[in-house]
């Protein structure tokens, strides 16, 4: 039994608690305040798990990105199903998103190199990609290139755009420029000869 009377966990059902714990609580705390400590007294478990399913706290918050960008790739996905319209700029300023964006911040402002928490292409680019890639009819490569574009500009609006007053109508207008570029992309695509 753990400290709180619940029922022993397996490590995988742990390492869950504690990645979706810690999204919980990024939701209201800053992530310099989620300590191991609060982390401890949320779950029940000892705040030596941490270090024993992750290692340290950094890799743990890597863990946090790599599902939060889990989750929201599969949001994509379903969105890609249904053939409903994608909305990028909706989607990086969904709460998940800022928490994803504020940690790979934190991370890298505190040396954690982007190879150790970026395996390959993110699951996220890749499945804009594809939906960009499905709906305009591109090609790999200028789907890839529009879907950058996307999540770069709405990372940079959800991260640093209330710094520099970015306010909703500069985000809808941003919008409407990438639907715009986007509704011209094969004409681009053909001009770049991808």
């Amino acid at each position: 039994m753990s400290r709180s009377g619940a029922e022993r966990k397996s490590a995988a059902e742990s390492r869950q608690l504690l990645i979706d714990t810690c999204i919980e609580l990024l939701a209201d705390h800053e992530i310099q305040d989620v300590t191991n400590r609060l982390l401890e007294d949320k779950t029940g478990l000892n705040r030596s798990y941490i270090t024993r399913y992750f290692g340290s706290r950094n890799q743990m918050l890597i863990e946090v990105v790599r599902e939060l960008e889990r989750r929201l790739a599969s949001e994509v996905a379903e969105s890609v199903a249904g053939a409903g319209e994608l909305d990028a700029a909706a989607l990086v300023a969904r709460p998940e998103s800022k928490i994803g964006i504020q940690i790979t911040m934190w991370l890298l402002s505190h040396g954690v190199p982007a190879e150790e928490f970026i395996d390959g292409e993110p699951l996220l680019l890749i499945t804009i990609g594809e939906r960009v890639e499905k709906i305009f009819g591109l090609g790999p490569r200028a789907a890839r290139t529009f879907a950058f574009q996307m999540l770069l500009v709405s990372a940079g609006a959800a991260s640093i755009g209330p710094t520099f007053g970015l306010t909703d109508a500069d985000s809808a207008d941003i919008q409407s420029l990438i639907w715009a570029q986007l509704a011209q992309s094969s004409a681009t695509e053909t001009s770049l000869g991808w």
